[in-house]
Formats: C-alpha cells, structure tokens, sequence
C-alpha cells in the first residue's frame, strides 16, 4: 500500500511541474511587461 501511495504522489508531483513549466512563461513576460512601464 505504502508503494501505491508514493507512486501516485510522485506522478502528481510530474504534472505539477508540468503545469509549472507551463505557466512560468506567462508570468515571467508578465512581470517584464510590470518592469518595463516603471
């Protein structure tokens, strides 16, 4: 059972850093476009 529950726990850790890798470019142009009006 323990297995079962680190492997699920792992996979989800993938897709956070999935969505992660995802979103961060969103955010850096983002806070580029913030540095550029000041």
């Amino acid at each position: 059972r323990k297995a079962r529950l680190v492997v699920k726990a792992s996979a989800r850790v993938d897709k956070c850093s999935k969505n992660d890798i995802m979103v961060a470019p969103s955010i850096l142009s983002a806070n580029f476009a913030k540095l550029g009006e000041q």
